[in-house]
C-alpha cells in the first residue's frame, strides 16, 4: 500500500474526532487507483483512509486463503481498500508471513492476541461443545470486527471458503453507493449469511456487533447468533436503520451448484475442507492446484 501523507492522516484524525464526519466516497483519482465510488467511513484510524476488508485465517484454511486471494485480488488493488488477515493461530500467522513474502502481496497481518488484546477472555473460552476451537475461532469474529468499528472503519468481513468471481464491490455500490448500515446475502431462507457483510460504523451496525458479540459468548452458532442480534435490534430501531438485501443469484453459497450470474461463491454448507475445495473446484473458482 502506498504510504500516507502527513496531511492525510491530519485530515483523518480530525475526521475520528469530529462528531459531524460523514462517510465518503472512494474517488477514482488517478490511474493508481482503480476503485469504484464506494462509500465508506474516512474516520478509520487503524487504516486511515481505508475500507478494511477483513478475514480470518487458521494453518488449516491457509490454501482457502490463498485461492480467496487470488480470486479477490483484481479488486483489492486499490489505495482506498486495506486488507487485513487475523491469524487464529501461531501456525496461521507463520504460513500468512510466508505466503505474503513468497507471493509478494500487500497486505496487513495481525494475530488473535493483537487484536483482543483488551479481551483475554475471548482467547481463552473453555466450552464444553463439540467443534470446540472451530466455535472460539467464530466467536472471535464480531470482537475482530467491533475494534475496528469502534476506531472508525466500514469493515467488508469475508469468509476464505469463498471466490470472487467478479467485482463485489460493484454490488454493494448499486444501494445507495455502499452507504447502507448493513449489506449482505440471505443464506437459503436461513438468515443472512455470516461470511459476506459490510458494515458502516454507524450506531445501528455498532449495537449489533455488540450484541453479537455479547451472545457468542455461550455456546452456539455465529450465524444464528447473528442474526438474533440483528433481527433485535431492527425492531428496536423500527424503521431508523438502513438493511440492504444483496441478489441471491450473485452471492451464492454451497447449497447450490447454480453459480453462472455469481461475483461471490461461498462454500459454506459444505462440511469439511476437502468437500469444500471440491465445490469450488466444480465451480471452477478453485485456482490452485488440486
Amino acid at each position: 500500500m502506498k504510504s500516507v501523507s502527513a496531511k492525510k492522516l491530519f485530515l483523518a484524525w480530525l475526521c475520528a474526532i469530529s462528531p459531524s464526519c460523514e462517510l465518503h466516497a472512494i474517488k477514482t483519482t488517478s490511474q493508481d487507483d482503480p476503485c469504484p465510488g464506494m462509500y465508506y467511513s474516512k474516520s478509520c484510524s487503524v487504516y486511515p483512509g481505508k475500507l478494511v476488508v477483513m478475514v480470518t485465517v487458521g494453518d488449516d484454511f491457509l490454501d482457502f486463503f490463498e485461492n480467496w486471494y487470488l480470486s479477490a485480488a483484481p479488486h483489492l488493488d486499490c489505495q482506498s481498500v486495506q486488507l487485513l488477515a487475523i491469524a487464529e493461530d501461531e501456525a496461521g500467522d507463520a504460513g500468512l508471513r510466508k505466503l505474503r513474502e513468497q507471493r509478494g502481496w500487500d497486505f496487513d497481518i495481525r494475530t488473535s492476541s493483537s487484536v483482543l488484546d483488551r479481551d483475554p477472555a475471548l482467547l481463552q473460552a473453555s466450552w464444553d461443545y463439540e467443534d470446540h476451537e472451530y466455535l472460539v475461532w467464530m466467536a472471535r469474529r464480531p470482537a475482530y470486527i467491533d475494534r475496528l468499528m469502534q476506531s472508525g472503519c466500514s469493515v467488508l468481513f469475508n469468509d476464505i471458503d469463498a471466490a470472487w468471481k467478479g467485482d463485489a464491490f460493484a454490488e454493494l455500490q448499486k444501494y445507495k453507493g455502499g452507504a447502507a448500515d448493513l449489506q449482505g446475502y440471505d443464506d437459503n431462507g436461513y438468515g443472512f449469511c455470516g461470511g459476506f457483510i459490510y458494515f458502516n460504523p454507524t450506531d445501528f451496525t455498532k449495537e449489533v456487533v455488540k450484541a453479537w458479540a455479547d451472545l457468542l459468548t455461550q455456546p452456539g452458532r455465529n450465524q444464528h447468533k447473528f442474526n438474533l442480534a440483528l433481527k433485535d435490534a431492527e425492531e428496536k430501531h423500527n424503521g431508523t436503520h438502513d438493511v440492504h438485501v444483496l441478489p441471491r443469484d450473485k452471492f451464492v453459497g454451497g447449497y447450490t451448484d447454480d453459480t453462472a450470474d455469481a461475483v461471490f461463491v461461498h462454500a459454506n454448507w459444505r462440511v469439511g475442507a476437502e468437500s469444500k475445495r471440491k465445490y469450488l473446484q466444480a465451480q471452477a473458482v478453485w485456482k490452485l492446484g488440486s
